[in-house]
């Protein structure tokens, strides 16, 4: 059963036959390097150490440490910034729900909102794929929430 190649397929049939093996094998590396580099590298940063961070007052957040730019730095999982504030959320959500709440949201300066509207994504060991935020992010709420009240 040899059906007909049609479309973008077609042109794609047509490049790889054009192409020596040599170079067929070169454009394959430079594809996997991109796709499972470090951020330094340009893909989705790999986090280095996964762990919690205790803080008082019996507060609990899922801690991440990676590497950017030779910088080596840490952030927290969007989930568990949320928990630390004492909003119950399963996806992070209400986090930013509670955020852009009447009363905290126009305390929150534009520089906060960006950051909090561009989470970092993480590929970690246990979990796959995360959103999280820069450690600074956590100060940056709490001095907005300080604002606010």
């Amino acid at each position: 059963m040899d059906e007909e190649i049609k479309g973008k397929a077609k042109g794609g049939m047509a490049r790889a036959a054009s192409l020596t093996p040599e170079k067929r094998k070169e454009i394959a590396q430079k594809a996997a390097a991109a796709r499972w580099s470090p951020l330094d590298e340009g893909g989705i940063p790999e986090a280095l150490y996964e762990g919690i961070l205790e803080l008082p007052g019996g507060i609990i957040i899922e801690c991440y440490v990676w590497k950017d730019k030779g910088r080596v730095r840490r952030a927290f999982h969007k989930r568990g910034l949320a928990r630390s504030f004492g909003i119950k959320s399963t996806s992070g959500n209400a986090f930013m729900r509670t955020i852009a709440s009447k009363g905290l949201g126009s305390a929150i300066p534009e520089n906060l909102h960006h950051k909090l509207n561009n989470p970092l994504i993480l590929n970690t060991k246990t979990v796959g794929q995360i959103h999280t935020y820069d450690d600074v992010v956590l100060i940056d709420v709490c001095d907005a929430i300080w604002q606010a009240s």
